[in-house]
This record gives structure tokens, sequence and C-alpha cells, in this order.
């Protein structure tokens, strides 16, 4: 596992090729601006990969990437929406940020599965855990995903 903060964008797409020119099978995950760099990483991937996009916000110095659509590497892209029951300091935060970045990208509209998760912004590990309409989460796609690909690829 790697951690790359948001504005690491070069190396998640330099990691993202050497792990799928490897062989590995690679899940982006990105939290707020963090799922704006995942779009970017995935881009330069030949392999499939898995896109989680937790809250995710397009970032102000990339408007342009709101409106990119999904990346041809994506087998599955995920989109984990926080829908708090009380704003907190972390949703003004997230507003802020829709206001200048553009929103949400539109890989992440248009995304495959969408789990509404009841929690503020800030709660990364929560989404990542709230169980979507068909009773997975997050992690639990997660988990499946390499045995997904290998099903696909033979």
């Amino acid at each position: 596992m790697h951690y790359l903060p948001h504005w690491k964008i070069t190396a998640a797409r330099q990691l993202a090729a050497e792990l799928t020119g490897a062989g590995h099978p690679l899940a982006l995950i990105g939290h707020s601006w963090g799922a704006d760099t995942v779009l970017r990483a995935a881009g330069a991937s030949d392999a499939e990969v898995f896109i989680v996009g937790a809250d995710p916000v397009a970032k102000p110095v990339s408007r342009i990437t709101a409106r990119d659509g999904r990346p041809a590497s994506a087998a599955l892209v995920l989109h984990v929406d926080a829908e708090p029951p009380a704003y907190d300091r972390s949703d003004y935060v997230k507003a802020a940020g829709y206001l200048t970045g553009g929103g949400v990208p539109r890989a992440f509209r248009f995304a495959d599965t969408r789990i509404a998760a009841v929690l503020n912004h800030w709660n990364f590990r929560g989404m990542m855990q709230t169980m979507g309409s068909d009773g997975l989460s997050a992690e639990d796609l997660l988990a499946g995903f390499p045995d997904r690909l290998n099903r696909t690829a033979g």
C-alpha cells in the first residue's frame, strides 16, 4: 500500500504505471481533492484499475478535470458520497472546494456504483465502511477487486 498526498500528481502517475506495468492489480482511492489525483493517475495505466472517490471534489487549479470523463483504464468507478446530518467545518471546506473547483469530477458523477454515507466530509474511514444498497462497502468491493480482474481476464 502506498500513500501520496493530493498534490503529488506526477508521483501518483509514475507509481500507477510502475505497479500495473509489473502486473500488480491496482486500486486508486482518493478522498476529497485526492479523487482528482487518482483520476489523473489512472490515465497513466494501461491495465485495468479500480477507482474509489471518497466524497470527491475537483481541485480549484484543475477545473477542466471536473469535466473529464472516465479514464480508459477504469474497470470500476465507485463514488462514496458523504451526506452529513449536520454540517461541520469539513463540510464547509468541501463546499468551498465545490464552488472553486467545479464540483464532483464527471467520472464520479457517472460512477458504476454510488454509496450514500450519512457522514461528514472528514470521515474517510466511515465512508469506506458504509454499505451500499447491495450490502457491500467500498472495503468489500476493494477486497474482491483482484479476483474480479482474474475472472474477466481468464
